[in-house]
């Protein structure tokens, strides 16, 4: 027989997770799409942190560098370090 306080807690859990995807949902619809993709590439690791906060599993190195890369590649885009489109005051620019 299933616990009835088990069924409880994951019946919150449906409700908040459904909460948090309608918030990301709106949030997503009121900004540009190359945004969007970075945020989606870094949904693997909210479900890691999710996954250790509630069910106390601790991710692998592997996965720890996974997400350190992720969070990494994120701060570089939005900084302008990586792919910025920024010129210099002296650049030349060149018909294609």
């Amino acid at each position: 027989m299933i616990d009835p306080t088990l069924v409880s807690f994951f019946n919150n859990m449906t409700t908040v997770y459904q909460v948090i995807f309608g918030i990301i949902y709106r949030a997503v619809s009121l900004i540009d799409l190359a945004k969007v993709g970075i945020i989606q590439g870094s949904v693997p690791v909210f479900a890691l942190a999710s996954a250790f906060i509630v069910f106390a599993t601790l991710p692998s190195p592997y996965q720890i560098l996974g997400g350190a890369l992720t969070i990494g590649g994120v701060y570089a885009l939005y900084s302008g370090g990586i792919g910025s489109r920024t010129e210099s005051p002296g650049a030349q620019k060149t018909p294609l």
